[in-house]
């Protein structure tokens, strides 16, 4: 017969800790400035009206049925591949700062490829990640559905982790309420998905994906 467990009383000593070394996964979100904001929307609106736009919906994951996804790399101003491309930089940089990794100051980072997503009602992108090293969205037009931040349509969903909190698994889903102006750049590799929305509306967003060059710390 199994004795019963005998209690001790334990003073718990006064201990200095701290957390070693953090695994970090964040996402940067950026508000573009207004101006630059309204040169986007006015060059995707043109893109959208296009006679002449790509159609890039064999290259993409989504799952847009009733609205479009167009290629739309070379019409992109060179101003906002330059701008994609410094904050892409400035993510790398500072993402290695927080997990204390030693990254080459001088790392490059080059424009990829990017595309207009014009979702309507029923619309989706199911769960999937991107090539090259960053990535990057902005939206450019919300519904009011969507913005809500009571429910899920249209919501971008970053999938890392299980979030099983009984294992200490405390990853997992992070929810991104899509807001007009909002710039995120996240690793290519961080699967992510889009839910679909009921409605009227049109959810458009500008997504681009960016290569990072030289990035390893040279040694001395």
């Amino acid at each position: 017969m199994a004795q019963p467990e005998q209690r001790v009383e334990v003073q718990f000593p006064d201990l200095t800790w701290e957390f070693s070394n953090p695994f970090l996964v964040s996402p940067m979100k950026v508000r573009m400035p207004a101006d630059w904001l309204a040169e986007l929307q006015a060059h995707i609106d043109a893109e959208c009206n296009s006679p002449a736009r790509m159609d890039g919906s064999r290259f993409l994951a989504g799952r847009i049925r009733r609205g479009e996804q167009l290629g739309a790399t070379a019409s992109l101003p060179v101003k906002f591949k330059a701008l994609f491309c410094r904050l892409g930089q400035h993510y790398v940089q500072q993402l290695a700062i927080a997990n204390r990794v030693d990254v080459n100051p001088g790392l490059n980072v080059t424009f990829g490829e990017s595309w207009i997503v014009k979702s309507l009602s029923g619309d989706y992108n199911p769960s999937h990640n991107h090539t090259g090293e960053l990535s990057g969205i902005v939206y450019t037009k919300v519904p009011p559905q969507v913005a809500d931040p009571a429910n899920m349509d249209g919501k971008l969903q970053f999938l890392f982790g299980q979030m099983k909190v009984e294992d200490m698994d405390f990853l997992g889903a992070r929810k991104v309420i899509p807001v007009v102006g909002d710039t995120y750049i996240f690793p290519a590799w961080l699967t992510h998905i889009v839910y679909p929305f009921e409605g009227e509306g049109e959810r458009i967003s500008y997504s681009f994906n960016l290569l990072v060059h030289n990035i390893q710390a040279k040694s001395e």
